[in-house]
């Protein structure tokens, strides 16, 4: 009879962390009967998770967000009185503090997925600050998904080093190639057949430094070849607005497409020039990974964490870094800036020889193969078993 192992996240659906999550749970119940609690409730656009999901959203909000938090505690416990897991995991901060709150007994082993210092600001900033300190040293591990986020918890939050330590995400990396490799739709063939295409994919937001992009596009374009832009993700955020506005304002309605969120957005990677990922901060960014699996040179900003650790390894270089921009928004009337120039050198010189951008092509693949499933997934297993 398998364990059973429960995993607790804010929700089945969101960014990366949430993603992240769904391939792990996935590959567990291969040894353990996982049981995945949502905090909030289910919706259509949720990832995979597997059929034993829980949803324990209260009906009735409770006005203070700490109320919210110490329910979903008492209803885990409920939870656990019935199920009796061996383990329990938490993804994200709203449930790793659920999860030091619950009473039951079993191994905690929480999950940080963010460079904290970057996701908050102010008065969260402290907040947080003061619950990571109080409560998060209660857990058996503390996992952190990059090595400089596991440096924070032990150097800024005083956890204890004994209890943290990092594992990476994992990737299917041979599904990844298997759909980039599918014909991308007769819609977007002309764009790609006309334009030297540069991609990124993200939720459109100001986190993910896309206005670099467009900027940096309109300085490329003042040369002979005709380069083109290609954002995948969720763009119904406001600020998918302002930059919209941009382009139109660069007269480049027709070297720059948005393509909402898609199913499979790894078509459109490996079917472009190469792929620029100018965010402004990161926990450990999985579509800079899956990028690199698809098969293209990458260039991506200097942020915290994950894009250094992800393309240096000792001596080794597998793409570009370049210096991490704090800027929330630029428009026409600002000139380029030096970072914006650093990326056109990169990407011109990558245009500019072949033999280089064969290079980084293959260097890209062979690193995203270190992030392979089954490469980390035996970290999380022998991690649970020897807690």
């Amino acid at each position: 009879m398998k364990d059973s192992i429960f995993v607790i996240i804010n929700s089945l659906y969101g960014g990366g962390a949430e993603h992240a999550a769904s391939r792990i749970v996935k590959l567990l119940n291969e040894k353990y009967n996982v049981i995945v609690i949502s905090l909030l409730a289910q919706t259509q656009n949720d990832y995979e998770f597997g059929r034993n999901i829980i949803s324990i959203q209260d009906s009735h909000i409770r006005k203070h967000w700490i109320g919210n938090i110490i329910c979903a505690a008492k209803k885990i416990d409920e939870l656990a009185n019935e199920y009796s897991p061996k383990t329990m995991i938490s993804f994200l901060q709203n449930a790793n503090l659920c999860l030091m709150m619950t009473k039951y007994k079993a191994q905690k082993i929480i999950s940080i997925r963010n460079y904290i210092e970057k996701q908050y600001k102010g008065k969260k900033l402290i907040l947080w600050s003061i619950l990571i300190r109080l409560f998060f040293k209660r857990a058996d591990k503390i996992v952190s998904v990059s090595q400089l986020i596991n440096s924070e918890m032990i150097d800024r939050f005083k956890l204890p080093t004994g209890k943290c330590l990092c594992i990476y995400n994992p990737y299917d990396i041979d599904e990844i190639v298997k759909l980039s490799k599918e014909e991308i739709p007769s819609q977007y063939k002309d764009f790609y057949n006309s334009h030297t295409v540069i991609s990124s994919m993200g939720r459109v937001s100001e986190q993910k430094g896309h206005f670099h992009l467009i900027r940096i596009l309109k300085e490329l374009n003042k040369g002979s070849e005709k380069f083109g832009l290609v954002i995948i993700g969720n763009d119904e955020d406001e600020y998918a607005q302002l930059l919209k506005k941009l382009v139109m304002d660069y007269n480049l309605n027709q070297d720059v497409i948005f393509t909402g969120q898609k199913k499979n957005p790894y078509k459109f990677i490996r079917n472009s020039f190469c792929y620029v990922f100018p965010s402004k901060y990161e926990g450990f960014p999985n579509a800079l990974v899956e990028a690199m699996a698809c098969s293209v040179p990458v260039i991506a900003a200097d942020c915290k964490s994950g894009p250094r650790e992800i393309l240096l390894d000792d001596s080794e270089d597998y793409g570009f870094l370049i210096e991490c921009s704090n800027e929330k928004f630029l428009g026409p009337q600002v000139q380029l800036t030096e970072i914006e120039k650093e990326y056109c050198d990169r990407i011109l010189e990558l245009n500019n020889n072949y033999s280089l951008y064969i290079k980084y092509s293959d260097k890209a693949f062979l690193r995203a193969q270190d992030f392979s499933a089954e490469r980390i997934i035996p970290k999380w297993i022998n991690l649970i078993e020897n807690v």
